[in-house]
């Protein structure tokens, strides 16, 4: 992983598995949400649904790659608890001789199984982290502060990749679509209506609360007449919530210009595209808002390299 997270848990960076392409990562509000190609999904054992995953960013949920939220477990409030060691008793920490990391040396702090490396550089008094380790060499990170200017371009960045959220699948969610042969209009010449029968289904634990939760469905005709591509009315395309275990028909309607009498033309070809969404436009709307008020707040925080 190589993220950069701020405080209230925004996150960007890339996840990459070794000798594999990176995948690119946005957390927002407790949510992480992936977008790679299809090797990249295939490295994380994801082989069966890599084509379909890296068509869309896709959000992911604890317990697919991780047993948490790694942008939540990684924010400076998440990883300070750690630091603190309060849960471990005082003989469990010892301090070890320094060590090298990069350009520099830190002290290594034991808490039990857990070791945190305290840089020997002070900023007015203050240490801050370079490693914590855990254990069983579970993992290491390796912690660098953000210098202001940094931390003002994460904040533009990551506002700039928020459209990766916006467009992101679940990969929870398996949606059907079945042209309906019994068309509820007349196939003409000059006109032909196509119906289409849109079916969601839930692939987790009937449980979880999500397997209630209306899903947002794009969908779009796509009609020609003798190869023709025809103009079809804004209703042919749009958007709508469909609940788990429920069906929609979804119709559209062809009118093309009039033929000769006994003409052999006039051949109708339709098709939908259909695709699920993660968020709703209000949910989407609502983390555009919560990363604006994110980064007014992170902008009004001291620099670190300056705080008393």
């Amino acid at each position: 992983m190589d993220l950069i997270v701020s405080n209230p848990a925004d996150a960007l960076g890339t996840l990459r598995m070794p000798d594999s392409p990176a995948l690119d990562y946005v957390a927002i509000d407790g949510e992480s949400f992936l977008r790679g190609k299809t090797e990249a999904w295939q490295s994380l054992g994801m082989a069966e649904k890599s084509k379909v995953l890296a068509e869309h960013p896709a959000m992911v949920q604890p317990g697919m790659f991780f047993s948490q939220d790694p942008a939540t477990a990684l924010a400076p409030p998440a990883l300070a608890k750690t630091v603190l060691a309060q849960d471990v008793p005082d003989e469990k920490i010892t301090v070890g001789e320094p060590v090298t990391v990069g350009d520099h040396t830190c002290t290594p702090i034991h808490a039990d199984d857990t070791t945190i490396c305290l840089s020997d550089e002070r900023a007015n008094g203050a240490r801050f982290v370079d490693r914590i380790s855990f254990p069983g060499g579970t993992a290491v990170l390796d912690i660098k502060a953000m210098s202001r200017p940094e931390v003002e371009r994460f904040s533009t960045d990551f506002r700039s990749k928020l459209p990766l959220i916006r467009d992101s699948v679940d990969h929870r969610i398996k949606m059907t679509s079945q042209i309906l042969r019994g068309y509820k209009g007349a196939c003409a010449p000059t006109a032909c209506v196509f119906t289409a029968r849109v079916t969601v289904t839930y692939l987790g634990p009937t449980s979880d609360p999500d397997a209630s939760k209306a899903v947002p469905v794009t969908y779009a005709w796509a009609i020609d007449r003798d190869g023709t591509p025809m103009d079809l009315d804004p209703e042919c395309s749009g958007a709508l919530l469909i609940k788990p275990g429920t069906s929609e028909d979804l119709s559209c309607t062809a009118i093309g210009p009039p033929v000769e009498s006994g003409a052999s033309r006039g051949q109708y070809h339709g098709e939908i595209r259909t695709s699920d969404r993660a968020l709703t436009a209000k949910e989407y709307e609502r983390l555009v808002d919560l990363a604006a008020d994110n980064s007014e707040k992170i902008a009004e925080l001291p620099d670190p390299a300056r705080a008393p």
